[in-house]
């Protein structure tokens, strides 16, 4: 049970928004994490992926199947793109799941 590689920089983003600590505890601690340059995958140097490394791929959806936002994972636009593509091409080959929304109107029709 690995926590995701964004886990580190999403605890320290929720302790920024969502505590009362002095300014001054907070700004230090946010400009640790921002001296490391990059994004968690670029820091990490996993700029190599593909549509088969789904433990990489997993954790970046939701536990209902949807892909998780960029302000929430904290990676860049450029790997967020390449997230979302890589996701679809394992999706199309059935080695991630592809829920799709039920619709309770169609539900009530059957009834």
């Amino acid at each position: 049970t690995a926590l995701p590689i964004w886990k580190s920089w999403f605890s320290l983003v929720q302790r920024y928004f969502f505590t009362s600590f002095p300014r001054r505890q907070l700004s230090s601690a946010v400009q640790e994490e921002r001296s490391l340059p990059g994004c968690p995958l670029c820091r990490n140097g996993l700029q190599k992926f593909g549509y088969k490394d789904v433990l990489l791929l997993s954790q970046f959806l939701s536990p209902d199947g949807l892909l998780l936002g960029r302000r929430q994972t904290g990676v860049c636009e450029k790997m967020h793109r390449r997230i979302v593509k890589t996701i679809r091409m394992s999706r199309k080959r059935g080695l991630l799941p592809n829920f799709k929304p039920r619709h309770e109107k169609a539900e009530k029709c059957t009834e």
